[in-house]
């Protein structure tokens, strides 16, 4: 649970200052709110992974449906 309240803190503290980023920072809201509903069970390494490359990322992917797409 530690890890996912840092990530949710992190998500939160992202600027969707465009549509692409907004896309992402969308995704990464939904899983992380499935991880803490119980909903599903996930890999929260592979989510800390994935927000790391998304994080350095936004502003700079030319697709980002292939994040989006990986969940």
């Amino acid at each position: 649970m530690g890890k996912v309240n840092v990530l949710k803190s992190e998500v939160a503290s992202l600027e969707a200052n465009n549509e692409e980023s907004k896309r992402i920072v969308t995704c990464l809201e939904q899983q992380l709110e499935f991880a803490t509903s119980g909903a599903t069970i996930i890999n929260t390494w592979k989510i800390t992974q994935e927000f790391k490359i998304a994080k350095h990322q936004i502003g700079k992917l030319r697709r980002p449906k292939q994040l989006i797409e990986r969940y």
